[in-house]
C-alpha cells in the first residue's frame, strides 16, 4: 500500500483523487474550468457496492425494499428507515385530493394503504448483504505511471471469500477516464460462511457536487 494519504491521477484535463487507505474516491476534478464534482467525506467508502446472499440457503432473494427501488437497492436491513420514520398520512391525503380531483377517491384511504404498504417491510431483515468494507488487513492499493499513463488498482478481501478489484486509468493525452471492476468468488474460510454474488453496482460516487 502506497505510503501516501491520496493518489491523484491526473493529466491537463483532469483529476481524479483517491484515499490511498481506503480506495475512495475524494475527488473529481475539471483542470480545464477548476470545477470540483465531489465534496471529500470523512465517512467515504470505495466505489462498489457488492450484494451477496448465504450460499446455504435458497436462490429466492428476500429483499424489502427490491420491489421500490426498480433496479439496485439501496435498501440498507439495519436502519428499518420506514419503521422508524413512518409515513405521514395527513400530508399525503390533501396531495392526494388533488391530485384525483377529477374522480371520487377516499383519500384519506389511499394514504392509508400507501403507507401500509411502503412501511409493512420496513425494519425486516433481508438476504443481502451490501458489501463495502473488506475484512480486516483485506486492502491494496497501488498507483502505477508509465509515459502514457497512470493507474491506480484497489483490491479488496470482502466477506465470505469474494475479492473485488477495481482499477481507474488515466491517459496523458485524453479527457476520457477508463473504470473497470472485477469481482472473483474464491469461498469463505468455512463452508458455512460460503457467499453468492448477487449483483454489483460500480462506480458509486458519494458526496458528488460541483462548486
Amino acid at each position: 500500500m502506497t505510503g501516501n494519504k491520496t493518489i491523484n491521477l491526473e493529466n491537463d484535463f483532469l483529476r481524479i483523487s483517491i484515499d490511498a487507505n481506503s480506495g475512495a474516491i475524494i475527488g473529481s476534478n475539471n483542470r480545464k474550468t477548476n470545477t470540483e464534482y465531489i465534496i471529500p467525506r470523512e465517512d467515504a467508502k470505495p466505489p462498489f457496492i457488492v450484494d451477496a446472499y448465504s450460499a446455504n440457503q435458497a436462490i429466492y432473494i428476500r429483499d424489502p425494499f427490491e420491489k421500490q427501488s426498480g433496479g439496485f437497492s439501496l435498501y440498507e436491513p439495519d436502519m428499518g428507515c420506514l419503521g422508524k420514520t413512518p409515513l405521514d398520512t395527513g400530508t399525503i391525503a390533501p396531495m392526494l385530493k388533488e391530485l384525483f380531483s377529477f374522480a371520487d377517491v377516499d383519500a384519506e384511504a389511499v394514504a392509508g394503504n400507501v403507507a401500509e404498504y411502503l412501511g409493512k417491510d420496513a425494519g425486516e431483515k433481508g438476504d443481502l448483504n451490501h458489501l463495502r468494507d473488506a475484512v480486516e488487513g483485506g486492502v491494496h492499493i497501488e498507483h502505477e505511471k508509465d509515459d502514457s499513463a497512470e493507474r491506480a488498482i484497489c483490491s479488496y478481501q470482502l466477506p465470505g471469500g469474494i475479492h473485488l478489484t477495481y482499477t481507474i486509468t488515466v491517459r496523458k493525452d485524453s479527457p476520457v477516464t477508463e473504470w473497470k471492476v472485477r469481482v472473483e468468488n474464491h469461498g469463505g474460510e468455512t463452508p458455512k460462511n460460503d457467499q453468492r454474488v448477487y449483483r454489483i453496482a460500480f462506480p458509486v460516487l458519494e458526496g458528488k457536487a460541483m462548486r
